[in-house]
């Protein structure tokens, strides 16, 4: 079985590429992430946030209290206003906070929001949970290119391995270590980014290495 690379204090990012492996159906990010993981050797239990602008949000209280909901616990609930701007504050990411100021009305329900706002708040609500990676699929659904360019930047001030299934390799190529490409035998192939970023950032050597079947 592949050995994983990764160690708590290594950060590394991982590409899926979803035009590479739309042809087997795959429909469900979360499923493929867990996968790739167990495949690689992670050890149980995994510990990760799961962004998706689809992921349905708790309908029935408010959008505050559905991003704090797996961020902080329950005896904190009652003072979950101070503790909402302690764990904004504590992020240290002006970009984070540049993404909450597109959320209007955060005392307000859910299904008040816009497709891109319940996004914005699907990520926020993932960012501040801990954990050792975080999932994120599909981050440029319903964003302007502008707004793709500012979730990227949150990114760079985050220490955990990022896992990010996305049709826009463009966006992303110039951060991501490694991409992923599953393979019809139900394994995996990794391409390495070799990009010398102190040179010519337009140009990306890639590695190829196959990846084999697990016992």
């Amino acid at each position: 079985m592949l050995k994983s690379t990764l160690s708590p204090d290594q950060k590394v990012t991982y590409f899926f590429d979803k035009k590479k492996w739309a042809w087997n159906n795959q429909v469900n990010g979360l499923k493929l992430f867990l996968n790739f993981l167990r495949y690689l050797g992670t050890p149980k239990p995994i510990s990760f946030s799961y962004i998706s602008p689809k992921n349905d949000l708790i309908r029935d209280i408010t959008i505050k209290e559905n991003i704090l909901l797996e961020s902080i616990e329950a005896d904190f609930m009652s003072t979950k206003e101070n503790r909402f701007d302690q764990l904004i504050a504590e992020s240290n990411n002006i970009y984070l906070e540049q993404i909450l100021a597109k959320i209007p009305a955060l005392d307000s329900l859910p299904q008040a929001l816009d497709q891109k706002a319940q996004h914005m708040v699907s990520l926020i609500k993932g960012l501040l949970k801990p954990s050792e990676f975080i999932f994120y699929e599909e981050p440029s659904w319903e964003l302007s290119p502008e707004e793709e360019v500012l979730i990227k930047k949150i990114f760079q001030f985050e220490n955990r391995s990022l896992l990010v299934a996305s049709s826009n390799e463009v966006l992303w190529k110039k951060s991501l270590d490694k991409s992923v490409i599953k393979s019809r035998q139900n394994g995996y192939s990794l391409i390495e980014n070799e990009l010398d970023r102190a040179g010519d950032e337009s140009v990306l050597n890639f590695h190829y290495f196959g990846a084999k079947k697990a016992a």
